[in-house]
């Protein structure tokens, strides 16, 4: 049971970071398209401007219309994702979008948009649950309810190694809000 709960507050924490990535460079007053200087005297562009910059526009896009659609965004990211992970993957590369878009994020983001319909109900436990303590509940409650086989099946054709982690938590959820020890696992592979 502690190792379940310590694997919820890590996925937690992870989506707190994966929410906190996504949306804070868009908070009002700042200008995320001006990155800041490459900690030089004269500034040069971003190495990964032309791969991640539209997924960057189009987050700020959303933001800034006040949306709630959480999948307003999947275009750029279903279309841009892959260069921008390899981009911002490298390690020798100085780039402002490498704490905005790991790749790992990116994976789940493009996962979830290819995805958007059946697996609409789950995605607010990766996107809008707060992190830490607070958010296991929001996400054991979301994945516990929500959490389909068409968005399962849908997943492993997306993105195999992720529905798996996501069918883990969800059956973990289950199992533990029905009273478990959290070990269990929902759909047999």
């Amino acid at each position: 049971m502690h190792l379940f709960l310590s694997l919820i507050i890590l996925l937690s924490l992870w989506t707190s970071q994966l929410v906190y990535s996504i949306a804070s460079p868009f908070q009002a007053g700042t200008q995320f398209h001006k990155l800041v200087a490459r900690q030089e005297t004269t500034p040069v562009a971003d190495p990964c401007d032309c791969a991640c910059g539209p997924i960057a526009t189009a987050v700020e896009a959303c933001v800034q219309s006040n949306t709630t659609d959480i999948f307003c965004s999947c275009p750029a990211f279903l279309e841009s994702s892959p260069l921008c992970a390899s981009c911002t993957a490298s390690g020798s590369i100085n780039s402002t979008y490498s704490a905005d878009f790991p790749p790992f994020s990116l994976e789940v983001v493009t996962a979830f948009c290819t995805c958007k319909e059946p697996c609409a109900a789950a995605a607010p436990a990766f996107f809008v649950c707060p992190g830490g303590v607070e958010g296991v509940n929001c996400t054991c409650d979301v994945l516990a309810t929500s959490y389909s086989e068409e968005c399962s099946c849908c997943l492993k054709k997306a993105d195999p190694w992720l529905e798996g982690i996501v069918a883990l938590f969800s059956s973990q959820c289950i199992d533990y809000l029905s009273g478990g020890n959290g070990d269990a696992f929902l759909f047999k592979h």
